[in-house]
């Protein structure tokens, strides 16, 4: 599916329930930080390690872990500049004030090369009447020369989507409704059975804006065909997304598109196929997608 199909999806699809049956949502004001830029003004690349946080200047209980790396795990940042894989957030953060903060640090020093905070500014901040607006942040520390942009967009009405992707076996018995087994013993003689994918490919959850009908990107896998950069998956097991909560405008569906293929059986696609949830307030909503070479989505 090219980039032309798929936005007339999404946007046909918005226009849909706007022009049908009214849907009721819970609505709040909103921030969503997609993207954190590092600039370390550097000829070489540079092994990173550290924290982002959001936090609310009204109390300490409602910070939402956006990026966590220790010192052994340090992600490389190319020369000049990179984006932060970020890891969050994994639960609603709550924020009447919302802030950014982050300390960032280079691996072979330990010192930070990038420290500091900031505020963030809601739509509901500003007397105009928006129901989206971007914003562009930046936070540096004096005499390392880096610095990080954040990207973030304010939305005036939000609801949160939890999103979990399984990886399943079409010719398996009752696999979509496979119940739990409980019995450890039996689980460690069936692991020598698992069959584990390498996984490479994209996901990513879209949605339109009211204001331009653009179609926004989320990222929520991304890993390339290089053998350090696969995800092992087993099959009927959920595949490790980089963010599993999005907020989404409650006037659009919200799209999860899934490029994904194994490695391990000879780059078998395993899925290259989209799915639309509208928003509401039910909690739960499940959908397949009949993917190649035996597996399902």
């Amino acid at each position: 599916m090219n980039s032309d199909e798929f936005e007339n999806k999404i946007l046909a699809s918005k226009k849909s329930i706007g022009s049908g049956r009214k849907i009721h949502c819970r609505c709040e004001p909103v921030v969503d930080v997609y993207s954190v830029k590092l600039n370390t003004n550097s000829s070489e690349s540079c092994d990173v390690y550290g924290d982002i946080n959001l936090f609310d200047m009204k109390g300490d209980s409602n910070t939402c872990m956006l990026y966590r790396r220790q010192a052994n795990q340090p992600q490389v940042i190319p020369p000049n500049h990179g984006y932060l894989r970020l890891q969050g957030p994994r639960k609603v953060p709550p924020l009447d004030k919302p802030f950014i903060a982050m300390d960032i640090r280079e691996k072979t020093t330990g010192k930070s090369i990038v420290e500091g905070s900031t505020r963030l500014i809601k739509s509901i901040d500003n007397d105009d009447d928006v129901f989206e607006q971007f914003g562009k942040v930046s936070i540096s520390s004096d005499g390392s020369g880096a610095s990080a942009t954040v990207d973030y967009l304010a939305l005036r009405y939000a609801v949160f989507a939890a999103v979990r992707i399984d990886l399943l076996d079409s010719n398996a018995d009752e696999v979509y409704d496979k119940p739990e087994d409980d019995d450890d013993d039996e689980d460690e003689e069936d692991k020598d059975e698992e069959e584990v994918l390498e996984v490479y490919g994209k996901v990513t959850a879209n949605f339109s804006l009211y204001s331009t009908e653009e179609v926004y990107r989320v990222s929520l896998f991304d890993c390339s065909d290089e053998s350090n950069m696969m995800e092992l998956v087993v099959l009927g097991t959920d595949l490790s997304l980089s963010r599993s909560l999005l907020v989404v405008p409650p006037y659009s569906p919200l799209v999860i598109e899934v490029d994904l293929t194994d490695a391990a059986n000879d780059d078998a696609l395993i899925v290259n196929d989209s799915v639309s949830f509208e928003p509401d307030n039910l909690g739960y909503n499940q959908k397949f997608i009949k993917g190649s070479n035996g597996v399902d989505v």
